[in-house]
């Protein structure tokens, strides 16, 4: 899923082979407004920032790395009208830049592509193994990519010049009293693009979730702040950058999936705050809706809980009204 900034939500429908198109406003919330047909089951949708043009490539079998494909739909005829090959990689996620000139391809490489010619660029980095996330600052100058595998690390990358400026290796880190293997998995910036948050997981045992705040400046740690035991997810920043919010998947004995929980954090003192406990189904994302002060978690049957950032206070729950959205593929948003 994909939140625009008109803030209509970009699904890929995996059970019925389209892109779905949802409107969050709506009564009750997120009703379909329209569905793109596609000749292939999507895996990866972004929209550009002028919200014209989505870009959708097919689903792959789990860790092929990605599609090949990346096929550009026209948003106002709902028609695909380009399709872009890259014949030496597979192309994985797709991040888009703040202007809208650039795509970046990231799975096992970063790889830049020109989109108003559709032009595959030499990558700016490749990964021991796959990419965790890659995140673009708001200037559109900066990205912070992680990646797990036998050598976790961080990379800053200049986007300028496309090239990494900083690798912070996670091999063996020490963060307060905790020392070992660490994964990073997800980032989100501040508002102003100064500070990174990276949430990471380490292994001992049972999965411990920390989140870590970076000068992008620098690339360096400032501080970091435990969130509890289980599997960190999706992070993201409200839009006047006072709180964090981080998925962690928390372990529960007798619990096959554990607890979805979401833990709200100060970014000025990196200080967590009561923990929102949404359910015992598996997480799938967070879908957020800054200037609103909204954010809405989602599981894995489509539920939905709408929550209230300034308060941490769950607001309502519902559920999107699709049965295609039910497919055996689910990919975290």
């Amino acid at each position: 899923a994909y939140v625009s900034k008109s803030g209509l939500v970009y699904v890929a429908d995996q059970g019925n082979n389209s892109l779905l198109i949802l409107d969050p406003s709506s009564k009750p919330a997120f009703e379909p407004v329209a569905t793109i047909s596609l000749s292939f089951t999507p895996g990866v949708v972004a929209v550009s920032p002028s919200g014209d043009v989505a870009y959708v490539s097919p689903l792959v079998p789990e860790f092929a790395g990605g599609s090949n494909t990346l096929y550009e739909v026209n948003l106002s005829t709902r028609r695909v009208v380009r399709t872009i090959v890259d014949h030496s990689q597979p192309l994985g996620s797709i991040a888009i830049a703040p202007d809208g000139k650039m795509a970046y391809a990231w799975g096992d490489n970063i790889v830049p592509i020109e989109l108003s010619t559709g032009r595959i660029l030499k990558p700016i980095s490749r990964s021991q193994l796959v990419y965790t996330d890659f995140e673009i600052s708001p200037n559109g100058r900066t990205a912070i990519a992680t990646s797990e595998g036998a050598s976790p690390n961080y990379q800053l990358i200049n986007l300028v010049s496309g090239s990494v400026t900083k690798t912070v290796s996670m091999g063996d880190l020490q963060i307060r009293h905790t020392k070992g293997l660490w994964s990073p998995q997800t980032v989100a910036f501040s508002p102003d693009g100064t500070s990174a948050y990276i949430g990471v997981q380490q292994e001992a045992g049972s999965s411990s979730a920390w989140l870590l705040k970076v000068s992008v400046k620098t690339g360096r740690i400032e501080s970091g702040v435990e969130l509890g035991q289980g599997g960190i997810g999706e992070v993201v920043v409200t839009s006047d950058g006072s709180r964090a919010f981080a998925l962690v998947q928390s372990d529960v004995k007798g619990v096959y999936s554990g607890v979805f929980t979401i833990a709200p954090v100060e970014t000025g003192t990196l200080e967590t705050l009561h923990k929102i406990v949404i359910g015992d189904v598996q997480g799938l994302g967070l879908l957020q809706f800054g200037t609103a002060h909204t954010l809405y978690a989602v599981d894995t049957q489509w539920r939905l809980a709408r929550i209230d950032e300034r308060t941490d206070h769950i607001i309502s729950t519902s559920r999107i009204p699709v049965p295609s959205l039910l497919a055996p593929t689910l990919q975290p948003i």
